[in-house]
């Protein structure tokens, strides 16, 4: 999934509760509208989070492989939205 591709999602699920619903309840419809491969939304309907923050670092760390995670601390969602171009960490 492109940088691109993802600060959108991210984004659109910021400012649209339903959809941010739909996302962490792994609800494919969440999706609807984003140019997908079959193996990303595979992969990003597998992640298991609680908030937009715990999804936003795990949809990075497996699109991109880095890890957001430093003590526990995770970056804020808005952050999140404009990795890497913010060199937010």
């Amino acid at each position: 999934m492109s940088t691109r591709g993802l600060q959108t999602l991210l984004a659109t699920t910021l400012t649209d509760q339903q959809r941010r619903e739909l996302l962490l309840t792994r609800c494919p419809a969440a999706y609807d509208g984003f140019d997908l491969s079959v193996p990303e939304l595979t992969d990003l309907l597998a992640i298991e989070a609680q908030t937009l923050e715990e999804f936003a670092a795990q949809a990075h760390s497996l699109f991109y492989g880095e890890d957001l995670e430093r003590e526990g601390d995770l970056p804020s969602s808005a952050c999140l939205i404009m990795l890497p171009e913010l060199g937010c960490a």
